[in-house]
């Protein structure tokens, strides 16, 4: 369940059935942990998860900077074989687009079910995240058509990657507004 920086990463349940009612999380308590989450994943440094062979990853603002500073170095010589991290440039800029898309919906979505102010925060929070991916996408019919595998090497030229740096500042900087944005909502909410 969400919760902040201890409680990652998720565990997946399915259900075959609705649970019963006095089993059900409070919505609002709901709420609020997935907004405190996004906050915490913004700020978050880096996280070990569940792996054991000492490999930390990133996640949000520190995340940005390594993958913009990732792309910078595949041109001014500072990424060593910049081959082999071409798929995972290509899926995390597809997963980037899905997830903005999808985190813009559903705060719009939960926007519905609260009052005023937290409301207009959270709708100009979603309207951050969908312009993050919107940015991304612009021009584009699949974000491989950006970032591409490594068997097309030779045509990753180095203005697909200024291309690639430019579109991730921009979607950097809706996302940390749309952090803020969830700040302002939280507290407002009372979490």
């Amino acid at each position: 369940m969400a919760g902040g920086p201890d409680s990652w990463p998720w565990l997946v349940v399915i259900w075959t059935q609705p649970k019963p009612t006095e089993q059900l999380v409070d919505r609002h308590e709901l709420l609020t942990a997935c907004l405190q989450q996004t906050i915490d994943m913004w700020h978050a440094t880096k996280r070990l998860g569940d792996r054991t062979d000492g490999e930390a990853y990133l996640c949000g603002d520190r995340a940005y900077q390594h993958w913009i500073d990732w792309l910078a170095g595949v041109d001014n010589g500072n990424t060593t074989d910049p081959k082999t991290g071409m798929s995972g440039n290509g899926w995390y800029y597809d997963v980037l687009v899905h997830s903005r898309e999808i985190a813009g919906r559903w705060l719009t979505q939960q926007a519905s079910r609260v009052d005023s102010p937290a409301r207009d925060h959270l709708l100009e929070a979603a309207q951050h995240f969908t312009l993050a991916a919107e940015v991304c996408m612009e021009d584009l019919e699949s974000p491989w058509l950006l970032a591409l595998p490594p068997g097309k090497f030779d045509q990753w030229s180095p203005q697909m990657r200024a291309d690639q740096i430019k579109r991730l500042t921009a979607a950097r900087e809706h996302d940390r507004k749309a952090v803020e944005a969830t700040k302002q909502a939280l507290a407002t909410m009372g979490g």
